[in-house]
């Protein structure tokens, strides 16, 4: 029993002690249980304190206008991920300031590493991760500073503030010069500059190759890159080499506008003249070399085209171009092609299998630079001989129409007189040596008519060396023509009157004239001995040229006027010009006027054919016509200059216009049915007289009342002469058969219907002088009146102007001077009648 009954404290003890350990294991587990809240209590406020600081860091950065990148890539690099100033700006905005100026503090380190080891805390659970997330925490709590969302505005300084409120600045000198945005430049002009380097960089590397001591193969080479950059590297593949006209050339508008931009940065750099030191530097110019004789040609040929790059040239190299463009014209002009250092030239024999270029490269090369001076328009217009000759004589008279301005006094003179060289020999200028190359051209032209006469052709591939070069003789005009005027006028300098450069000019007058497209219609098998068959021609040009330059010569100088009033020779062949043109233009005009009648029945469709017709033969009937107008005023020039000598040899002409092509008579003229040049102006003047009466064609009636006036100027003074033109004007009096208007302008006396002409024309001059007086008044009464105005607002320079107005006489002396000779001869004709 008592075995049994003392368990008894004992179980209850134990059941104490099972239930205190069960109470402490409860409280145990509640304080567990606590500490586990605690610590997901406070890893929780430590994630909701971390999220905050990174959505804190967040907006802040979207304030800052810092650029979002994750924590993984979160570099510092110049890319577009993230860069070091994105770094720096967020520390600036987010750390301490105490902090900040310490490098070892914790604001210092990077915001992304600070958030990714609280993240790695948050994930260990244990109690230093848990102090170390709460450190972290307060530590990156206390650091977040709220931006300032207004930051304050700059401060003005005491400069600005005086001159916002004006007090004080009276006191105060400003340094403009010292301002710093005065100093800096636009991106236009710091491209510009840019380029500028870039482009003279370029050049330098080909300037290298142009020394004299490198190889000939690099000289050329540079030189002919030079000449592909200034001309704009155009397109040479659409040159037609067979051109039969100019127009047929294409133009490259791209290389036009790379070449004037070009051109302006060569300006710019003031590289124009230092490149043709270069160019001659490299033996360019000197007939040394073929291809950089050719180079240099179009490169001078290029700058001269315009007046505000041929200045360099002129004023600071004109005694090393003048000697250039003397020595190229000189050689090119030799008369065998063997000595003739012209590579152009020589490029032509050997297309023409005349010649053997054996270099494939020289060939290559030489043609490059003929076509680049073909596309840009380097020959004169129309140009299909294309000669290193005519490139520099192109040169020449692109240097001649020059502005004034731009040409010295030093320029003019070597131009156009002759200067003292060594050895006591003159050098000539520029204006005899061209004159020379005319007179050359006319010794070929008297031989090539002598073997025409001979049976040979005229003008043939075959024989290109031994006839005239065309386009040289019409260059040769057009710069002669233009320096006499500076001669003459400026200079008091006369051309010299040689019987050599006479006759030279008279072959070269008969050469153009059986060269001349005269054949349409005069006769059924003429018309294929002109490939143009009545259009104009070059030949045609030539015969407009020389005639001007003559009539020119004989206005103004008395031994010029002299030696042509008393050339047989010459004063025919004008007077075959005279009327092989004549009836050339009146057999075009017939022929458009049946086109146009033929068509118009056919209707509209074909009247507008019609009218791409007229276009074909208008400009070959207005270059006849002029070569008519330019022939008799030269003839009426010397009859009124050179009055006895004139008629003399007037008188003694005979010829048959008709006999154009024949072989016997290409210098003369030896027809049995001669007709004296009398009777030919007679016929002439009466069938333009009919026919501006019955078509009221105004051209026709002022050709009519012209050559009533060379006839009068004739007849005038002398009774014997007088005499001669009555019979020669009744040999040739039409007989009328009803032609309507015509009765009314042909009398019964061919002498009558001379005055009445004549009368015609002074009436018509002195009404067209009224006319011109008239306007004249007019435009002065405008002046006069704004004149007014001005002058009684205190303009006293408009009053003077005025004055002088209304003493001054507009009227053209010309014009005055013609109507009066007019108006003398018919009223001496009356008297004489």
């Amino acid at each position: 029993m008592s075995d049994t009954g003392a368990p008894g404290p004992f179980a209850s003890e134990t059941s104490r002690h099972t239930s205190t350990n069960g109470k402490d294991d409860d409280a145990k587990s509640a304080r567990l249980s606590d500490a586990g809240s605690a610590r997901l209590d406070t890893a929780s406020q430590a994630d909701s304190q971390s999220q905050e600081g990174v959505n804190a860091a967040l907006s802040a950065r979207k304030l800052a206008g810092i650029k979002q990148s994750s924590a993984s890539n979160a570099k510092r690099t110049y890319g577009l991920q993230r860069s070091f100033l994105a770094d720096q700006a967020e520390e600036n905005l987010l750390s301490d300031p105490a902090a900040a100026s310490s490098p070892s503090g914790p604001s210092s380190r990077n915001i992304e590493d600070e958030i990714e080891a609280e993240l790695k805390g948050n994930s260990n659970g244990n109690g230093k991760g848990t102090a170390a997330s709460k450190l972290s925490g307060t530590t990156f709590k206390a650091s977040i500073r709220k931006p300032d969302l207004a930051p304050s505005a700059p401060r003005e300084s005491y400069a600005e503030l005086l001159k916002k409120w004006g007090e004080g600045a009276e006191d105060i000198e400003w340094d403009e010069s010292q301002d710093p945005t005065l100093n800096l430049k636009s991106i236009t002009s710091l491209r510009s500059q840019g380029e500028l380097r870039r482009f003279n960089d370029d050049l330098e590397y080909l300037f290298t190759g142009l020394d004299a001591a490198q190889a000939l193969s690099i000289r050329r080479s540079s030189t002919v890159e030079l000449i592909r950059l200034l001309c704009g590297k155009p397109d040479l593949g659409g040159l037609d080499q067979d051109a039969s006209d100019a127009e047929d050339d294409l133009e490259d508008p791209l290389a036009s506008a790379q070449s004037a931009e070009f051109m302006r940065k060569l300006k710019a750099s003031d590289l124009i003249a230092r490149l043709f030191d270069l160019f001659r530097g490299a033996e360019a110019g000197e007939g040394v070399d073929d291809v950089l004789d050719a180079a240099i040609a179009v490169y001078i040929a290029k700058l001269l085209k315009s007046g505000s790059t041929a200045v360099p040239l002129t004023r600071e190299r004109w005694s090393e171009l003048s000697a250039v463009l003397h020595g190229l014209l000189t050689r090119a002009d030799r008369a065998e092609h063997q000595e003739r250092k012209d590579g152009l030239a020589l490029l032509r024999l050997h297309e023409l299998k005349l010649h053997k270029i054996a270099s494939r490269t020289d060939r290559k090369t030489l043609a490059e630079l003929r076509d680049i001076a073909r596309i840009s328009k380097l020959f004169v217009a129309g140009s299909q001989s294309w000669t290193l000759r005519n490139l520099v004589l192109a040169s020449c008279c692109s240097l001649i129409v020059l502005p004034r301005r731009l040409l010295t006094d030093v320029v003019i003179s070597d131009l156009f007189m002759d200067a003292d060289g060594p050895h006591d020999r003159p050098q000539a200028s520029f204006f005899n040596t061209v004159l020379g190359v005319l007179v050359s051209e006319g010794a070929k032209a008297r031989h090539r008519l002598i073997d025409f006469t001979k049976g040979l052709e005229l003008v043939t591939p075959a024989a290109i060396e031994s006839i005239p070069d065309l386009e040289t003789v019409d260059v040769c005009i057009r710069f002669l023509d233009k320096g006499m005027d500076v001669l003459y006028l400026e200079l008091d300098q006369a051309v010299p009157a040689s019987i050599e450069t006479l006759e030279s000019v008279q072959h070269l007058i008969h050469f153009a004239i059986q060269a001349a497209p005269f054949g349409g219609g005069l006769h059924p098998g003429d018309a294929d001995k002109s490939k143009d068959n009545g259009a104009p021609s070059r030949a045609l040009q030539i015969l407009h040229g020389l005639f001007k330059m003559l009539l020119d010569l004989s206005q103004v100088d008395a031994n010029w006027s002299e030696s042509l009033a008393s050339s047989l020779d010459v004063q025919e062949a004008v007077m075959r010009a005279f009327l092989l043109s004549h009836r050339s233009a009146s057999l075009l005009r017939q022929t458009a006027s049946n086109a146009t009648e033929t068509k118009s029945r056919k209707g509209k469709s074909a009247v507008k054919e019609n009218d791409g017709d007229d276009a074909t033969h208008r400009p070959g009937i207005a270059l006849f016509e002029d070569v008519v107008h330019l022939s008799l005023a030269l003839l009426t020039n010397l009859l009124i200059k050179q009055l006895d000598k004139a008629r003399d040899t007037l008188q003694a002409i005979r010829i048959n216009p008709a006999c154009w092509g024949r072989r016997t008579c290409s210098v003369k003229c030896t027809c049995d049915d001669r007709s004296s040049a009398l009777q030919l102006l007679a016929r002439v003047f009466f069938d333009t007289r009919i026919a501006a009466a019955s078509n009221d064609d105004s051209n026709a009636a002022y050709l009519s009342n012209s050559i009533a006036t060379a006839i009068a100027q004739f007849a005038v003074g002398d009774s014997t002469r007088l005499e001669t033109c009555r019979a020669a004007l009744d040999a040739e009096l039409p007989v009328l058969n009803g032609k309507s208007g015509a009765t009314n302008v042909i009398k019964d006396s061919g002498f009558e219907t001379l005055l009445d002409a004549v009368e015609e024309f002074a009436v018509v001059h002195e009404a067209a002088l009224h006319a011109e007086r008239a306007r004249a008044a007019e435009a002065a009464l405008n002046d006069d009146e704004d004149a007014e105005m001005q002058a009684e607002n205190g303009d006293e320079t408009a009053k003077a102007t005025k004055d002088v107005n209304v003493e001054g006489d507009t009227s053209n002396p010309v014009a005055v001077e013609a109507g009066q000779l007019i108006k003398d001869l018919a009223i001496a004709l009356r008297q004489m009648a």
